[in-house]
């Protein structure tokens, strides 16, 4: 999900855990929108498919490379 209104990701980030509690998740800031991340995968393969699992409740979903993601989230 992505928004200017941080108010807006901080409601679906807790819809979110209540929802999907599998998944960590979490919002950054990258000017100008707020953006809420879920999770961390091996292969991109492993993030479509949760992503499809996800669509229904958040439309707007995708997937994309973190190329600053820690080894320990995953």
């Amino acid at each position: 999900m992505v928004s200017r209104d941080k108010y807006e990701v901080l409601e679906k980030k807790e819809a979110f855990e209540r929802d999907y509690q599998d998944y960590v998740v979490e919002w950054t800031y990258e000017q100008p929108n707020y953006k809420l991340n879920v999770g961390a995968f091996y292969t991109k393969l492993e993030a479509t498919i949760v992503m499809h699992k996800l669509l229904e409740d958040f439309p707007s979903a995708y997937v994309f490379k973190n190329n600053q993601a820690k080894a320990s989230e995953f």
